[in-house]
């Protein structure tokens, strides 16, 4: 789609392993749980149930299961949770429900075993290192009404990463949060145009 607008300028931050599990294990992102974060989450959350009935979920970048928990009292066919950190896969499958499961996986080289009905990248895509190529990597996961749900706080990369996903995919809904510290997101449904909406 659109391919005729230049070469695509596809650098993403990757963080070592050791540095994520050294977070993790010393409570670095504990404040995902604080109700600062919580708007960006419950907008996933709200795509998520207008979306689909009972979704497949993959949810690439999980860290510790906050997502996860929050989606727990809604009915999906399916949730796999993946993540660098083994620390992070830890803790998450501390808070699982029984019908989710979680593995240390790396995003750049992990494919999705089957097909899905939407893959979340929450305040992930940023540290791959190919984010616009990672998300068409993944999106051949998608069943033919899938769609991706990226959020990205704005830091950095997040207009470039933005702007190369336009090119390969149609943006079906978009939400931006800013809560009353300043701190912005920007929440958007993804759908690749060789997907069918019905």
């Amino acid at each position: 789609m659109r391919s005729n607008l230049g070469p695509l300028r596809d650098r993403g931050r990757p963080i070592p392993r050791e540095t994520w599990d050294r977070q993790y294990r010393e409570g670095t992102w504990g404040n995902l749980g604080s109700i600062h974060q919580l708007a960006h989450y419950m907008v996933i959350v709200g795509y998520v149930h207008h979306l689909f009935e009972s979704p497949k979920i993959l949810d690439v970048g999980c860290g510790q299961g906050r997502l996860a928990e929050l989606l727990a009292p809604s009915s999906f066919k399916s949730y796999l949770g993946i993540d660098f950190s083994a620390q992070a896969i830890r803790q998450a499958r501390l808070r699982a429900e029984t019908h989710m499961r979680f593995r240390v996986a790396d995003l750049n080289e992990w494919n999705p075993p089957g097909q899905v009905s939407v893959i979340i990248f929450c305040e992930s895509l940023n540290y791959a290192i190919h984010p616009v190529s990672t998300l068409l990597r993944y999106a051949r996961a998608l069943e033919k009404t899938g769609a991706i749900i990226v959020s990205l706080y704005r830091h950095r990369n997040h207009r470039r990463i933005w702007k190369n996903a336009e090119r390969y995919f149609q943006i079906a809904a978009s939400t931006t949060i800013i809560n009353h510290k300043g701190e912005t997101w920007d929440v958007r449904v993804l759908r690749h145009p060789q997907t069918r909406t019905g």
